[in-house]
């Protein structure tokens, strides 16, 4: 309105009107999804004890949610229908392409029918979540960092979530003045810096911190194990969950040159200490120790294997790598809370790591244009992969319940 009537301009630059349909769908979107967005706020303050913990809770569930709606600033990704079924995402991509003049109305009916969708299960968790028998009749509230499994439990989380945040912005802006030193600040100092002071925050119960954070030996058959497992994950992660992915939420060209890019800047060596070494060290230390640990202190095993995992995925920042990252996570999670170690996850991580990063330099140097001897994606590829997960899974005893081996009786 204020281009239209003149009341604000900008010399030699045509600006765009926007005109009646495109506020009228506009329009359309916004209501539901500020209706979806609302059940989720209300969902938190029925489950919240106070309005300050309510307001701890608000910071990771905006997390959750800028994060898909970043991703529609970028004009290569397209709406595509599995982007339209996914919430609050769909409606940022719709909106932009309504913007730019580019209205389909399928898309405009999955869209609205997906958010209703998601609407209804919402409003259903929110009227249990109200119809608690501790919000109806109401109690005083705990402190927020109570030394309580509850407490323990927000404060983990809490920590989780500034983790994240913290690494990224920090992390950023150490890597944009020099990316090989800070890369390496990242993920020497900052990333353990703030878990060291999430178990300031958290303040577990026990001080058994070998314990807590696995850091003990493990059975030379589970490290030989991992390594077997690191090489067998190769080919599903890389060649079936990443491509997958990719179709249905494409990378960018851009940025996969950028990527890409970032990686001709590193030596062979640096390579190997900056992006395999050093990752499965530190982010074993903090997801599958510190965080790993401290939810495995007042919760089941399973429960901390999936958040320390969420955390892996996420700090990655890149809806791209996400899925890789958390089924990765898992199994990560899986050997620590099974063996009590952490070695066996950081000898996993290391050799996935390795082989990816040096296999791909290989492969552009040797093998980009004759192409490879073995054909990846051929049957032979796939069995050999499978035979090294079964063998791996088996030496490192994953088929069993995720319970570190009892303690020796002296």
């Amino acid at each position: 309105l204020s281009y239209r009537f003149g009341w604000l301009s900008v010399d030699g630059v045509d600006a765009a009107v926007v005109e009646g349909p495109t506020l009228l769908a506009i329009s359309l979107l916004t209501i539901p999804v500020a209706i979806l967005l609302g059940a989720i706020l209300l969902a938190v303050s029925a489950w919240a004890r106070s309005l300050k913990e309510a307001q701890y809770y608000v910071l990771p569930v905006m997390l959750l949610v800028f994060v898909p709606a970043l991703l529609s600033m970028n004009q290569s990704v397209e709406l595509s229908s599995f982007i339209a079924i996914l919430p609050v995402a769909n409606v940022a991509f719709f909106m932009r392409d309504v913007l730019a003049q580019r209205f389909e109305w399928s898309m405009l009916v999955i869209v609205l029918g997906s958010t209703l969708a998601w609407i209804i299960l919402l409003i259903r968790w929110v009227s249990q979540q109200l119809s608690r028998e501790e919000t109806l009749l109401g109690f005083d509230p705990e402190p927020f960092f109570a030394k309580t499994p509850s407490g323990r439990g927000r404060a983990t989380n809490l920590g989780m979530a500034l983790t994240i945040l913290g690494y990224f912005y920090f992390g950023q802006w150490l890597q944009a003045r020099d990316l090989v030193v800070g890369l390496a600040l990242s993920l020497w100092l900052l990333l353990p810096g703030m878990s060291a002071g999430v178990v300031a925050m958290v303040r577990p119960r026990s001080r058994d911190w070998a314990r807590i954070f696995s850091l003990r030996p493990a059975p030379s058959q589970a490290v030989f194990g991992a390594v077997l497992l690191g090489l067998g994950m190769l080919l599903p992660i890389a060649g079936g969950l990443q491509p997958l992915m990719g179709k249905l939420i494409p990378m960018p060209e851009a940025e996969a040159a950028r990527m890409g890019g970032a990686f001709l800047q590193f030596s062979v060596l640096q390579v190997v200490l900056l992006t395999a070494l050093s990752p499965a060290l530190m982010e074993e230390l903090v997801f599958r120790g510190v965080f790993l640990g401290l939810f495995r202190e007042d919760g089941s095993a399973q429960r901390a294997v999936v958040l320390s995992a969420l955390g892996f995925a996420l700090i990655h920042l890149s809806i791209h790598r996400f899925a890789p990252t958390f089924v990765l996570g898992l199994l990560l999670g899986a050997l620590v809370a099974r063996h009590g170690s952490l070695l066996p996850a950081v000898v996993l991580h290391l050799v996935y790591n390795a082989t990816l990063v040096l296999g791909a330099q290989y492969y552009m140097e040797h093998w980009a244009v004759t192409g490879p001897p073995l054909d990846f994606d051929g049957p032979i590829a796939w069995g050999l992969s499978t035979v090294l997960l079964w063998a791996g899974a088996w030496l490192c005893g994953l088929t069993g319940p995720l319970r570190p081996p009892p303690e020796p009786v002296s």
